[in-house]
């Protein structure tokens, strides 16, 4: 085992409260160890009752200091039977990544394992700091950030700087033993990492020589800079259109009105052409994403990116890209389409909206989870559609675009195929199209053609 870092601090308090001193006594906490991946420690935990002890321990570790900061939470659960010493086993695994960790050990005296932990039930804690340190090796490769998919920084498989640093050697030719070196990660763990990659689609052998390569797109900051001019003119392009076939938009309208089919009367949300009176979503969500975006970056397929997946544990193979150079060339829009119920759904936001996932999460054993809630303060509006209404007015919108989005097709696929052949895959024109949809929504608030609405965070669910 390789040690990663050269700093710890350790402190432990045991915190005995009076009921419950005289039933469980925690002695010695094993120290915890200075590396990377899967560990045991032991408590010795002593029993004073007549009747089984329930001891719930949690681990809480949190990195700092760095653009990626993974957490976890592991929690174990203990019967402890009456009047025994034992060395309670503690399981946890500290996720590679460079920067500060904190490691917090909780112990709880417990009536049922799966109530929520009160102060008063706690019997013990420990806490500890690591720091590793990134090799000095490694310094030009950190230049620059390597981005992915909205949210994936909540997934164990690419929360980490050293997790997504993996994959750009890999693409480069690494192999495992290479990469266990040049990162200072033990080579059983980093190959327990890869066994879930292989599993879950993300890295695969290609041929000729069966050498494991990602299976998504890795965009280099040179394609990206190539990319980028074509970006800001399909933006430019789609942003004079969008105003100019606002007219036409309004005339839409104004015909669903008079004919008495759309009521004047922005109050009534769930009327299913109301929506129309609300330009921002309408521009933002409805046109940029649903009525042009989905065709240019799934083309055949639909554009559920979090299907059977979620914000808090993403699986998404078919939209999966890597990006060298940050924020300069990411968009910075949410999308998501599903179906609940029977009724398409759309969520949208014009900016990473805050999500809260289960402190103990993901789940180990599936990928689905239901359980992530939005922020209070990202809480997205929502609004309803009825395609028979909406549909014309996004007609009115697009009238010409189909002369901005194939020139603009080509070009990306030519580039893109210059850099990589085959790599011309949904992930590279979600990743392209998220930046024309950011900077065409952001030039059409400048120039005052649409106002931001809120929080710029919408649910828009179909009538049919």
């Amino acid at each position: 085992m390789r040690l990663v870092a050269i700093s710890l601090f350790f402190a432990a308090v045991l915190c005995l409260s009076a009921s419950a001193q005289s039933d469980v006594q925690v002695g010695t906490i094993d120290p915890m160890k200075v590396l990377w991946g899967p560990q045991t420690i032991y408590a010795q935990v002593t029993s004073n009752a007549d009747y089984p002890k329930f001891i719930s321990t949690q681990i809480r570790i949190e990195f700092t200091g760095r653009y990626l900061n993974p957490k976890r939470s592991y929690r174990s659960n203990f019967v402890l039977e009456p009047g025994v010493t034992v060395a309670m086993p503690i399981r946890f695994e500290i996720p590679p990544n460079w920067g500060d960790a904190k490691i917090d050990l909780l112990m709880y005296d417990v009536i049922d394992t799966l109530d929520v932990y009160l102060p008063e039930q706690k019997i013990a804690e420990e806490h500890s700091r690591l720091t590793f340190h990134l090799p000095p090796d490694l310094f030009d490769h950190f230049q620059e950030r390597i981005s992915m998919p909205p949210f994936t920084e909540n997934s164990p498989l690419f929360d980490s700087e050293l997790l997504r640093l993996a994959f750009i050697l890999f693409r480069a030719g690494k192999d495992d033993r290479a990469i266990a070196e040049m990162t200072k990660i033990d080579t059983v763990y980093l190959r327990q990492i890869i066994w879930k990659w292989k599993y879950y689609d993300f890295l695969a052998h290609a041929k000729p020589d069966s050498a494991l390569r990602p299976t998504f797109p890795i965009i280099t900051t040179a394609e990206a800079e190539e990319i980028r001019p074509i970006v800001n003119k399909t933006s430019s392009q789609l942003a004079s259109l969008i105003q100019k076939n606002m007219k036409g938009y309004q005339r839409v309208v104004d015909s669903l009105m008079t004919s008495g089919s759309l009521p004047n009367d922005t109050n009534l949300v769930l009327h299913g052409g109301t929506v129309l009176f609300q330009k921002y979503p309408v521009v933002t969500a409805l046109f940029l994403w649903y009525h042009l975006g989905r065709g240019f970056v799934g083309g055949n397929f639909p554009l559920d990116v979090y299907r059977e997946t979620d914000p808090c544990n993403v699986h998404i193979p078919l939209w999966m890209y890597a990006v060298r150079g940050g924020d300069l060339f990411n968009g910075h829009h949410f999308i998501n389409f599903s179906v609940t119920s029977g009724k398409p759904i759309l969520q949208f936001a014009d900016s990473i909206p805050e999500i809260r996932c289960p402190e103990v999460y993901p789940y180990a054993d599936r990928i689905q989870g239901n359980e992530w809630n939005y922020a209070s303060n990202d809480a997205p509006e929502f609004f309803v559609l009825d395609t028979t209404f909406v549909h014309p007015a996004l007609r009115a919108l697009g009238v010409g675009s189909e002369k901005i989005l194939q020139p603009a097709y080509d070009a990306l696929r030519a580039t893109v195929e210059k850099y990589e052949p085959g790599s011309f895959v949904p992930g590279v024109n979600f990743w392209f199209w998220n930046q024309v949809a950011t900077q065409t929504a952001d030039e059409l608030v400048k120039k005052r053609v649409i106002s931001r609405r809120g929080n710029g965070h919408y649910r828009i669910e179909a009538l049919k």
